[in-house]
């Protein structure tokens, strides 16, 4: 999992986002955050033993100071992980990965946080995408 959740992280970053992964601890007011929960083992399990196919909804949580900036970074993120919202691979080595986006959460001010330089809440969206890797 660790692999992954670094492959997921390095993609993010490499559109220029700031990237925390649980929760952010941050002074910035433009990032995002990764919460990956544990492997399921996939939709199919093989007759002859336990399948080596993982699987998992991963969520991305955009954070900025508007609605249009935090849609702005979701079709980003989603145009690197799921272009044309099809599944599309993840580098992790000795793993054949891919992510395909799943839904599209919300949309939202947080009002229990005041950012104190623009007196704003802060808006936030978050996305789910579907993580699936098996051996190479």
């Amino acid at each position: 999992m660790i692999a992954h959740v670094a492959a997921l992280k390095a993609t993010i970053e490499a559109l220029g986002l700031e990237v925390h992964v649980a929760h952010a601890t941050t002074t910035a007011t433009k990032y995002v955050v990764l919460s990956v929960p544990g492997w399921d083992m996939g939709q199919e399990m093989p007759v002859c033993g336990v399948s080596d196919v993982l699987a998992t909804d991963v969520r991305v949580k955009a954070v900025t100071g508007t609605p249009v900036g935090v849609l702005t970074m979701l079709a980003l993120i989603r145009a690197a992980l799921s272009p044309g919202f099809t599944a599309a691979p993840l580098t992790v080595e000795g793993r054949a990965a891919t992510t395909k986006f799943v839904r599209s959460e919300f949309v939202s001010a947080d009002t229990t946080v005041t950012i104190t330089a623009t007196n704003r809440h802060p808006v936030q969206g978050v996305d789910t995408y579907r993580l699936v890797s098996q051996p190479a």
